[in-house]
């Protein structure tokens, strides 16, 4: 059983482009959530900054940045950072 964020079938859409990009939120505040309402699962790329976490619904599943996750609908996403990262979302 694999991780709800986890998701390489949709990574692999992200990586023929047949995904769309979703209204990118601004970066949170350090360690708040920001709950995924797009009526889609997304990808989460994060880049730049300086990250120590970043939780989907509550569990740690990077611990830096140059990563991506998956966020399921209505789940949340925070990153615990000292200088702010960029994101953008893409649909799955």
């Amino acid at each position: 059983m694999s991780a709800p964020w986890y998701d390489p079938q949709g990574i692999e859409k992200v990586r023929k482009g047949s995904s769309d990009t979703a209204a990118t939120p601004a970066v949170p505040a350090s360690t708040v959530n920001i709950t995924n309402t797009t009526g889609s699962k997304v990808l989460v790329n994060i880049a730049g900054g300086t990250v120590t976490a970043v939780k989907v619904d509550g569990n740690t599943v990077a611990t830096g940045t140059g990563v991506s996750v998956v966020v399921p609908h209505n789940k949340t996403i925070s990153i615990t950072y000292s200088v702010a990262p960029t994101w953008t979302w893409a649909t799955l």
